[in-house]
């Protein structure tokens, strides 16, 4: 019977620890990268779909149409910000390759219809999530702050109108009365 050298199943084990953990690694950011999409998706609900399209397009320094036709693709704004922000990723990192925004972005969108998962895309485009995923967590933020203050608008609109509501029906009873009084 032949004697396996230890060190070869030192080395096959620590392999394969090594890949489970890349694996669990990317699945970590897959995970993190759908859950600033979902946040996403949550606050921009309070906004309009101009707000959305001119925040994103100055953001990102695209035209607001490029936006506009991401945003008809039927997926929410998380995704449309994670385009975005990949096609944003690969043009830096990738320069020579897509000096041009939008054709990192038709490159990502051509991906993203072939079914491929952020973590498939950003691994065929050769760059990580990491900043990716810093992004989408900086707009939903930035989305929340703004929600947040839109409500505060919102009920601070609401308080002003009832208190004119109040001096109103005041102010008609306050004429009732000198009208009985004649």
């Amino acid at each position: 019977m032949k004697r396996i050298n230890s060190s070869w199943v030192i080395g096959i084990l620590l392999l394969g620890i090594g890949l489970c953990r890349n694996v669990s690694a990317n699945a970590n950011e897959e995970t993190q990268l759908y859950d600033a999409q979902t946040k996403i998706n949550q606050h921009a609900a309070a906004w309009s779909t101009d707000a959305h399209i001119d925040a994103l397009a100055k953001h990102f320094k695209v035209p607001a149409t490029t936006v506009q036709e991401l945003s008809t693709h039927h997926q929410g704004w998380g995704a449309v910000t994670i385009e975005l922000a990949m096609a944003s990723q690969f043009s830096t990192l990738h320069s020579q390759e897509s000096p041009l925004m939008t054709d990192s972005l038709k490159r990502v969108e051509s991906l993203r219809k072939e079914g491929k998962t952020w973590g498939q895309i950003a691994q065929k485009l050769k760059f990580g999530l990491g900043p990716v995923i810093q992004e989408a967590k900086n707009t939903g933020e930035g989305l929340r702050q703004d929600d947040q203050a839109l409500t505060d608008q919102k009920v601070e609109n609401a308080k002003v109108e009832e208190n004119r509501r109040i001096i109103r029906e005041e102010h008609q009873i306050a004429q009732d009365k000198r009208n009985d009084g004649r």
